[in-house]
């Protein structure tokens, strides 16, 4: 049976990530892997399940690793930051062994790894530290009565594309004026992991970055 996608870890984020797969594609087959669950989660539906350690070659075969097209790993909230970071590029590593063309989405919690991720062969990195510290400051300074544009932009559907290659060179101006003409409002640019909202109007686009429209 070919899987689509593999989820790592059993938590909130894959839970809701899960209900958007299904709501977005119902015809995508998600495995989900985890070693804390003794079952398939009871309240997730049109899943398969593999319980074990996805560092084990053979708990990744039997998530049929080979036939799949993405995996996402999400931290592990069981441990300390630097060996949940230390899990998600091991496993990384052994899937790109055992599957080259698969695409590899991780959660990193610590900035410093995501060199180390992208050297183990990791597609996209996030680096959801580094987000969340900046969301808590302007909840902590900004208007209390208002929501900050960050909140904001966490509760309403967005989207990140590629930059088009027509783009690459040009500056994030020329950039937002020609997507908005599309339909696309460009709010900012991810680059390894990283995110900026608003980046200086002259400052270049490169074919890593992607783009964060609403």
């Amino acid at each position: 049976m070919k899987h689509n996608y593999i989820l790592i870890g059993w938590n909130e984020r894959s839970k809701n990530l899960i209900q958007l797969f299904n709501k977005h594609d119902p015809s995508i087959n998600i495995t989900l892997v985890d070693s804390t669950l003794k079952r398939k989660p009871e309240d997730i539906y049109n899943i398969q399940f593999v319980q074990g350690d996805a560092t084990n070659v053979s708990v990744l075969n039997e998530a049929h690793i080979k036939n799949t097209k993405k995996l996402i790993i999400t931290s592990n909230i069981h441990i300390d930051e630097e060996h949940s970071d230390l899990f998600c590029l091991q496993v990384s590593l052994i899937a790109k062994t055992l599957n080259p063309n698969i695409e590899v989405f991780t959660e990193l919690l610590m900035k410093k790894n995501i060199d180390n991720a992208e050297r183990v062969g990791a597609n996209r990195v996030l680096n959801t530290n580094q987000f969340l510290y900046k969301l808590m400051f302007h909840e902590v300074f900004g208007n209390q009565l208002e929501k900050s544009p960050l909140q904001q932009l966490v509760q309403q559907d967005y989207k990140v594309i590629s930059t088009p290659q027509y783009l690459i060179g040009e500056t994030f101006r020329t950039c937002y004026i020609q997507l908005l003409q599309k339909g696309h409002l460009v709010i900012g640019v991810e680059s390894h992991g990283n995110i900026l909202i608003n980046p200086r109007s002259d400052s270049k686009l490169h074919e890593y970055h992607r783009l964060i429209a609403i």
